[in-house]
């Protein structure tokens, strides 16, 4: 299943990394990331795919510091598409 997650992080250096290694151990392929640098904090705007239960996806990213998650979405495959 695709899924899509916003989220807001304090601003600092390593944050990045810390979000996508947590991705990466969880069994959760990234297929589109955009951070925003806001004045007080960075905006993560993620879409990917997990044949994992998105749960335990959701409860590491949770753990991170001070980690906002605002939305969380799933998707059917057939519902992204590519464009050119």
């Amino acid at each position: 299943m695709f899924h899509e997650f916003e989220f807001n992080t304090p601003i600092q250096p390593d944050m990045a990394e810390r979000i996508l290694r947590i991705m990466r151990v969880r069994g959760f392929e990234v297929a589109n990331l955009q951070v925003i640098r806001r004045s007080n904090c960075l905006e993560f705007r993620l879409q990917g795919e997990t044949q994992r239960p998105i749960t335990q996806l959701y409860g590491q990213l949770e753990k991170v510091y001070k980690l906002k998650l605002k939305s969380a979405t799933e998707h059917k495959k057939s519902q992204l598409q590519c464009h050119s």
